[in-house]
């Protein structure tokens, strides 16, 4: 039985199926659930394109918070859901998160 999920997302298809099913798991246990989104670092080619690697930062922040509420607000009630915003490469924050919380299982979209 699994007490604590986390469930990292990025608002695509996949993303959104994996957080249905950690939605399920979580139901059906009554386990804890944290919704995770990771802002990655802007890349240093939007000078490129005359855009303030800040300004771009600023943008993705903005859309991970977005993507963030919509995860969450996609959880029903009954779920107790909590939210973490991470900044960074996904991989290792999502690692550092796994570390941080003491999760029992962690759910991801698959993309192929």
């Amino acid at each position: 039985m699994f007490l604590n999920i986390l469930v990292a997302t990025d608002g695509s298809p996949s993303a959104q199926r994996a957080l249905e099913y950690a939605v399920d798991l979580a139901r059906a246990g009554n386990a804890k659930l944290t919704v995770m989104t990771v802002a990655p670092p802007a890349s240093f080619y939007v000078a490129l394109a005359g855009i303030s690697s800040d300004t771009m930062q600023g943008e993705i922040d903005t859309w991970a918070g977005r993507t963030l509420d919509e995860a969450v607000d996609a959880v029903p009630e009954e779920v107790i859901a909590h939210r973490v915003q991470g900044a960074g490469h996904p991989g290792p924050v999502i690692v550092r998160e796994l570390k941080r919380g003491d999760y029992d299982l962690v759910v991801l979209g698959s993309r192929g």
